[in-house]
């Protein structure tokens, strides 16, 4: 059924008007619009609002004019009534046959509303009780109170928990976003903090670093329990850092692992401050320890760092502590932890081979970029280019990616540069390359994209593991096979890919031919055995894996068997060697075909990894336990190189005094944090956290 519709053809009450109107009664918001509009109100009837009349129009106070049409259709249904709330009805009777409003204290009548016509409103109504009969006036209305949120908080004082609750939240907040401790005494905060709640009186600095070390030791209390509840092997990453403010020295040390529902996690465990000169020995004594009061120091399969001299020392004393600590039956040939050098730190050595055959060209063009960068000359080159941004970014050299998206970009603007830098005096201008040098270079960078997109995907954030580094390197292979072979090309380019393919065999015979990362490419659904050609490879690889898938058996036999009485049985008997045999026969028969049936069926190029193994949990028991544990094998070690950047929005230049204590408390209590949030609650875990 249609309604009626109402068109407004000028607006009559102001915005303040109307959200007054919202937010008082019906007598109050009638008076507000007579203020506000001019227009006279009538709770029931007023001139030109009857809804059997097809227009009426009025005037504002500003005296535009206002035309109300009602519109209405055939089926349309009465206007609903509103009703009489203003108290100047309680002094009139209605008269319904003559259709007039009687006074009760005297013979005075107005008109009411009828069919067709408009009737009095309260205004005229009030106006004759107030002058002819004031005793009779009824007092106003008490207006209602404000909104709760203008109204002045008048809360009781907080507890001492009330306190702490909001101290400690003011920690995750302060943690979470990298803010100095003194923000928690900015004047502006506490002003705001005052409007919304005087009643809560925001803590110290002093207090927020309190809190911060007082929750640095519950929530590591709680990381504990979750490293506990981990259902596979640990794998780590470590690398060291260098702050650019106070030259204060540290190491990070990061541990990943698969959960429950297949799905990878990190946390920061450490972030240590370390003397300027350190050894290798002096690093495992240190991690070995962290290892041991997270209780996981028997948890540890790979461990990912770059390729320096210090880390190799490092692994191998780590290992020796490990080792120390296992019993013989825990010590399988099998299972040993390994190395892992970091797959992006080895892809940079290959490019940095590249970079150092053509070093005069390249250098030439950092220091046109640095030239230019400088506060003067680029205010010159941006009014040359008529823009702010000149689109030129330094490179880092340690960095070669950053190096190749400068060379880049400086190519796009060669012409722009090298007019701007002809006219300038001092030896810039004899840097300025050529049209043929600059297509070099051109050449060479377009030569190692491969290389690039190589180390983008491999530190994006992607969690790429061990997994990874053998199909990407067998790519570059063949990247440089073609250009090697291609008769073409220019012959500086092929030496080039010639000295980078022997690098890039000199970093793969480092780790990447060992037991560790030859599982993480079998145990890939998307490739199996495809990355490997001939077939003596795919033979020794296959050993490989089932070597392992031996130890993982055995483990699991002798869980099973205790699970089902076999080996402890609970009457008190003597164990049944029957039973027994015919266990071990059943286990050890899939143990045999687990492997064959894998590596048998097509591989998936396009399915997840992850996801495929929690799908296949219960197809491969066993693969399954070794796929937990050798893809949380980060194969580079970003994990621990982005807590570095992290930390550089916490040392930065106006807040270089924080104690490398305090640093350390904060950069692990944001991992912490953010790994409590998505783990899932147990018992113990809710008491540590809410004690």
């Amino acid at each position: 059924m249609l309604s009626n519709r109402v068109r407004f053809s000028q607006p009559t009450i102001s915005l303040a008007a109307q959200v007054r109107r919202d937010e008082l009664d019906d007598d109050e918001a009638a008076h507000c619009h007579d203020e506000e509009s001019g227009v006279p109100h009538d709770d029931e009837s007023s001139p030109g609002g009857d809804a059997g009349s097809p227009s009426s129009s009025s005037t504002t106070s500003n005296g535009i004019p206002l035309t109300v049409t009602v519109i209405e259709s055939e089926t349309a249904e009465p206007l609903r009534k509103r009703p009489k709330t203003a108290s100047v009805w309680d002094h009139y009777n209605l008269d319904s046959v003559k259709h007039l409003y009687r006074c009760k204290y005297c013979s005075k009548t107005y008109a009411a509303k009828s069919e067709g016509k408009p009737g009095s409103n309260t205004t005229t109504l009030s106006a004759h009780i107030n002058s002819m009969h004031p005793e009779m006036k009824a007092p106003p209305k008490p207006k209602p109170p404000p909104p709760s949120w203008m109204q002045k908080q008048t809360a009781p004082a907080l507890s001492f928990f009330d306190k702490v609750a909001i101290d400690n939240r003011l920690v995750r907040w302060v943690v979470s976003m990298s803010l100095p401790f003194s923000f928690v005494e900015n004047k502006e905060l506490r002003d705001f903090m005052n409007y919304v709640k005087p009643s809560v009186q925001l803590c110290s600095r002093n207090t927020i670093k309190k809190r911060i070390y007082l929750n640095y030791e519950k929530m590591k209390k709680a990381m504990i329990l979750i490293l506990d509840d981990v259902p596979g092997r640990i794998s780590l990453t470590c690398n060291g850092w260098t702050t650019d403010n106070g030259g204060d020295k540290y190491i990070v040390l990061t541990a990943s692992w698969i959960n429950a529902e297949w799905r990878m996690v990190g946390v920061t465990l450490d972030f240590l401050a370390v003397p300027e000169a350190n050894t290798g020995e002096y690093l495992a004594s240190k991690v070995f320890k962290i290892l041991s009061e997270f209780r996981i120091s028997q948890s540890i399969l790979g461990v990912t760092v770059d390729g320096a001299p210090v880390m190799r020392v490092f692994c191998e004393e780590l290992y020796k502590a490990i080792w120390q600590e296992k019993t013989v039956g825990e010590f399988d040939q099998h299972e040993t932890e390994f190395r892992v050098r970091c797959h992006c730190h080895a892809v940079n050595k290959v490019a940095e081979v590249g970079l150092v055959a053509k070093n005069d060209l390249v250098r030439r063009i950092r220091e046109q970029v640095i030239h230019i960068k400088m506060p003067k000359a680029k205010a010159e080159f941006q009014k040359k280019l008529c823009c702010r941004d000149i689109g030129i970014d330094r490179d880092s050299p340690t960095h070669w990616n950053s190096t190749s998206g400068m060379i880049r970009s400086a190519y796009v603007k060669r012409v722009r540069i090298g007019e701007f830098l002809s006219v300038r005096s001092g030896d810039i201008g004899k840097s300025i390359l050529s049209k043929k040098e600059w297509e070099q270079m051109k050449a060479l960078i377009d030569f190692m994209e491969p290389l690039e997109t190589a180390t983008k995907v491999c530190g994006g954030g992607n969690h790429a593991t061990l997994h990874y580094g053998i199909p990407q390197f067998g790519m570059l292979r063949i990247h440089f096979r073609k250009m090697i072979q291609d008769q073409k090309a220019e012959m500086w380019l092929v030496e080039i890919a010639k000295l980078m393919a022997g690098k890039l065999e000199e970093v793969i015979k480092e780790t990447w031919t060992e037991d560790g990362p030859i599982i993480g490419c079998l145990l890939n659904p998307c490739l199996k055995l495809m990355e490997f050609e001939a077939a003596a490879e795919k033979q020794r690889v296959t050993v490989i894996l089932k070597g392992v898938y031996e130890s993982y058996g055995a483990r699991q036999l002798t869980t099973i068997a205790s699970n089902n009485g076999i080996l402890c049985p609970s009457d008190g008997a003597s164990p049944d060697l029957d039973s027994y045999i015919s266990a071990r026969v059943g286990v050890v028969g899939s143990i045999g075909t687990e492997v064959e049936q894998y590596l048998g069926t097509t591989p998936d190029p396009k399915c997840d990894i992850l996801e495929y193994w929690k799908r296949q949990e219960g197809n491969y028991r066993v693969l399954a336990k070794i796929a937990r544990d050798y893809l949380a094998v980060t194969a580079s070690s970003v994990d621990s190189e982005r807590e570095f950047s992290v930390s550089g929005n916490v040392v930065t230049g106006p807040r270089n005094r924080i104690s490398p204590e305090a640093l350390r408390k904060t950069m692990c209590l944001k991992s912490w944090f953010k790994t409590i949030s998505i783990s899932k609650p147990n018992d113990k875990l809710v008491e540590v956290i809410i004690d």
